[in-house]
């Protein structure tokens, strides 16, 4: 027998998915990410498996080009010089 599947609140739903709250709302409204679950009055939560299957059918990103890449780890560095400056 398998374990029961747990009930998931907002905040660890958040933690699980990274989506905010608004955003989320949205992707449940138009059937594009499971729905919550009415706990008691005022109280909803989302089954923990399908919260993890909707992460996991989620795409997975390209890698940025390298020049890119590059021109990211300068900028987060403050290394990088500002628009400013390479005009000049």
């Amino acid at each position: 027998m398998s374990a029961p599947d747990r009930l998931v609140p907002e905040a660890e739903r958040r933690r699980i998915t990274g989506v905010a709250r608004s955003t989320w709302f949205v992707l449940e409204r138009e059937g594009l990410a499971p729905k919550r679950r009415l706990v008691t009055q005022g109280r909803v939560a989302w089954l923990e498996t399908e919260l993890v299957d909707w992460v996991r059918s989620r795409p997975v990103a390209a890698p940025p080009a390298p020049e890119r890449a590059l021109d990211a780890r300068l900028r987060y560095s403050g290394r990088a010089p500002r628009a400013a400056e390479r005009a000049s």
